[in-house]
């Protein structure tokens, strides 16, 4: 409360100074002369809504700042945490890094193991891969030789009713034709 107090008093003289001065300069009448009862009542008026302003905000102001002083608080705690997990990493980082560094001869062994099982595994999968479209083109081959003899004797049986039927034609003239189509149409009658 003190410490309240001593503000509001420095704050209400430093008001009342700069409106002393202002009246001065500006005052109603004579130059020179200072209202002084002009500048009390401001000065009340100004004093008086201090203390309003105080005593209203008071209370939101308390909690505003322990809120902000809270949060403050708690983000320096975390950037403590972060902080402490920051330098656990660097150690274990740096404790990797002297491990790499003790096991490079090992590691490149290894490395040079796996890139051999890898490339023997590659090599097994190509062959396998070889194998697989061999015996595709094989079955594709079988199927495309089916397909066109299947084709070749359609043609040949085309070109063999083709040739019968001009044959035929040729063969039989139009008094035979005739003759056959009516017994083929009797012939049907009686069935």
């Amino acid at each position: 409360m003190r410490m309240v107090t001593k503000r509001l008093l420095i704050l209400s003289g430093l008001a009342l100074t700069v409106v002393n001065a202002i009246a001065s300069d500006h005052g109603a009448g004579s130059h020179g002369d200072v209202p002084t009862k002009l500048v009390f009542v401001q000065f009340v008026n100004l004093f008086g809504l201090l203390v309003f302003f105080i005593f209203i905000l008071k209370k939101r102001a308390g909690t505003f700042f322990s809120q902000r002083r809270q949060n403050y608080l708690e983000q320096i705690k975390e950037a403590e945490k972060a902080r402490n997990l920051s330098e656990k990493s660097k150690q274990e980082i740096l404790l990797k890094l002297k491990s790499f560094e003790n096991d490079t001869e090992r590691s490149l062994q290894q490395a040079h193991r796996e890139s051999d099982q890898l490339k023997q595994q590659l090599i097994q999968s190509a062959r396998e891969n070889a194998k697989k479209m061999e015996q595709d083109v094989e079955n594709l081959l079988k199927v495309e030789h089916e397909k066109m003899q299947r084709q070749l004797k359609l043609d040949l049986l085309s070109l063999a009713v083709d040739g019968a039927r001009k044959d035929l034609k040729a063969r039989v003239g139009n008094s035979e034709q005739k003759q056959l189509q009516t017994e083929f149409v009797e012939k049907i009658q009686v069935v």
